[in-house]
């Protein structure tokens, strides 16, 4: 019986930890070892994991997460919630105790599920922190944060966070020995190579459309280019979400008269982003920003808002420009200034993929997360 790591990601509708979470299991799938992964739902990952063949299965465990934090209330609810899934962990370790589990891997921050599995079978926990919660998804720790990361670091072996602002947030004196910070990995891609200076500037933003992620910003910035007689440009929109609120933003969209620079493309599974000029992060929150690192693994130029991780991937007038947190003229001033000059925007392309190669390649972060698993669970 082969040995396997049982993952545990409350992630289920395909966005970058699920792919994050894929890059580590195919690394293990060559180092001989197995893998299955519980998700508390159905989504669309079940594509992803049904097209690379990873074994799966839906547990419907409970977050120790909210929406909403109300004292008193959110506690008790959040007491329950763990106690559903102590009940759970003590069925599902019964039907698993005699497979060659050799430990248990956390892949997100949102539940306590993965914790009480190790506990009940006796094997080593790596927990790998992909979220700040409050800041990026607007979640609230049911029993408190100071407890929550204090039961975390308390039963973990290993914990991942994957950006130095992510680490600085969880880091405390019971956990400096067991933290380490180890950034997301992108696959390799052909570089750009197209800079055409008669073409007009195609920018693009990828991922999950909500109010968190500012695409309402970046259309503000639009209706400032338009003040300013700055034309040659479009926009893609590439991702879906809150069905209200993309109906808002076309609408808007409308209404500022944008609908020749502005293209709402919805969920793609395969981006062809060789396609862009440049992609655009306005969050302000990012815990680590995957996309932006997509980006540079394609040769585009970047611009991103220079809070969370994202300063961590941009350097500012090196890989890419950064802009002021939620200020639509400046983000309007650094997209004029990639429109006019596409030499820069090659030169940003070239730079910024060079730094993907040496920090972001799916490689360094497969190589860097296997030691961690090979440590952990004593493979070696």
């Amino acid at each position: 019986m082969k040995k396997t790591v049982l993952f545990v990601s409350c992630s289920w509708m395909g966005y970058g930890a699920d792919f994050s979470l894929m890059s580590i299991i195919e690394k293990l799938k060559e180092e001989g070892i197995d893998s299955i992964v519980y998700i508390p739902r159905h989504g669309r990952v079940e594509e992803y994991f049904k097209k690379k063949s990873i074994k799966y299965k839906v547990i419907p465990y409970k977050t120790w997460t909210s929406s909403k934090f109300i004292p008193i209330i959110s506690n008790i609810y959040g007491l329950y919630k763990i106690f559903k899934n102590i009940i759970l962990s003590k069925r599902i370790s019964r039907e698993i105790k005699n497979k060659k589990i050799i430990g248990i891997y956390s892949n997100t921050y949102t539940d306590c599920f993965g914790i009480l599995l190790a506990r009940r079978l006796g094997v080593s926990h790596i927990q790998h922190i992909r979220e700040f919660g409050k800041e990026d998804f607007k979640r609230h720790y049911d029993i408190g944060e100071k407890l929550t990361n204090n039961i975390i670091s308390k039963n973990s072996e290993s914990i991942i966070c994957i950006s130095d602002c992510v680490l600085d947030k969880h880091k405390t004196k019971n956990n400096e020995d067991k933290i380490v910070k180890i950034y997301n990995g992108i696959p390799m891609k052909d570089m750009k190579s197209d800079y055409d200076s008669n073409k007009e500037t195609c920018f693009v933003m990828v991922g999950r459309i909500s109010e968190l992620k500012r695409q309402k910003l970046l259309i503000d910035a639009c209706v400032v280019l338009k003040e300013k007689g700055i034309t040659g440009y479009t926009v893609h929109f590439i991702g879906d979400g809150d069905e209200k609120y993309i109906r808002k933003l076309k609408q808007y969209v409308v209404e500022k008269k944008l609908q020749d620079n502005i293209i709402f493309a919805g969920y793609q599974t395969d981006i062809d982003l060789s396609k862009y000029d440049i992609g655009i992060m306005c969050s302000p929150a990012e815990a680590f920003g995957r996309v932006t690192a997509e980006y540079m693994s394609c040769g585009l130029a970047v611009i991103g808002a220079s809070g969370g991780a994202t300063p961590e991937i941009i350097s500012d007038g090196k890989t890419g420009l950064l802009f002021k947190i939620d200020d639509e003229k400046d983000l309007a001033e650094k997209m004029s200034t990639m429109i006019k000059n596409k030499a820069l925007v090659k030169k940003y392309g070239i730079s910024g993929y060079n730094k993907y190669l040496k920090v972001f390649s799916e490689k360094v972060y497969q190589n860097n997360i296997y030691n961690i698993i090979s440590k952990t669970y004593h493979l070696s």
